[in-house]
């Protein structure tokens, strides 16, 4: 229902304080997934002709902007930090290197999803 507001809401929050907001995206950030569970059609209901179309596009390339994981507190070399990522790396992703090299922004989020390719030896799907 607050989708689009909640987007803005921590757009401003990161634009306001960009040194203490992390944002980090999950598996509902990519455009199938928000198709699926509603962010298209509350656009469309708030917005009418092609500017919920071009809402929902650029809303997808924020999400393709947004990082998959951020490293919050310490400092390079130190061991005080959290790796923080939304509902674990993917399992199709060992070693961590593979998840650091990942980029969708060529292409869709659903191979992390659904992985397309084989899992490496001894990978849990």
């Amino acid at each position: 229902r607050h989708g689009v507001e909640v987007v803005a809401a921590l757009c401003a929050l990161k634009l306001a304080h960009p040194q203490h907001i992390h944002l980090n995206r999950g598996n509902h950030e990519c455009k199938n997934l928000s198709r699926v569970y509603g962010l298209e059609k509350e656009i469309k209901s708030k917005y009418r002709g092609p500017i919920a179309k071009q809402l929902f596009d650029d809303m997808g390339s924020l999400f393709s902007a947004v990082p998959w994981a951020v490293v919050v507190g310490g400092s390079p070399g130190d061991t005080v930090a959290a790796l923080v990522v939304h509902g674990g790396i993917p399992s199709c992703m060992t070693p961590l290197a593979d998840f650091a090299a990942f980029d969708d922004r060529a292409g869709p989020l659903d191979e992390v999803v659904r992985p397309q390719r084989p899992l490496k030896q001894g990978a849990k799907p």
